[in-house]
């Protein structure tokens, strides 16, 4: 992956990775359900805020755009022992990395939670990750 340089400016932000998850809730199954499964049992042990949303029109999409103060490397490292690749696309197999016992522990607990998670929505989900250049308060 090439490296990722944001453009110089005044409103840049230091390196965060931006995580935008759709997922359309099972039939029978509510926001409730949802989030119980989603809290994870633990923090990342970084730096990490969520946004959840749910569908105007349709209740059963909902949204997570999630910001992580971690590096891209960091990110696709997680991704890698989740068998996520960074495009977002599912991979059969998940990489090791003994030397980041944090990590490690991270990854599992996301694994954990991926499991919760799959039993209240369907297996269809877009998932995709930014590098956040700016924010920008428009009030």
């Amino acid at each position: 992956m090439p490296p990722i340089v944001a453009p110089e400016s005044s409103d840049r932000v230091g390196l965060v990775i931006v995580s935008i998850l759709i997922r359309r809730l099972r039939e029978g199954k509510n926001y409730d359900d949802f989030r119980e499964a989603w809290l994870p049992e633990k923090g990342f042990g970084w730096p990490t805020r969520v946004v959840t949303a749910q569908r105007m029109d349709d209740p059963r999409e909902i949204i997570t755009i999630g910001f992580s103060d971690i590096t891209p490397e960091q990110g696709e490292a997680l991704l890698a022992q989740v068998g996520i690749g960074a495009s977002g696309e599912e991979r059969d197999e998940r990489a090791e990395n003994p030397e980041d016992e944090h990590l490690d522990e991270v990854a599992q607990e996301q694994l954990r939670r991926r499991s919760r998670i799959d039993e209240v929505i369907e297996p269809e989900m877009t998932r995709t990750f930014y590098v956040q250049l700016a924010e920008d308060d428009l009030s």
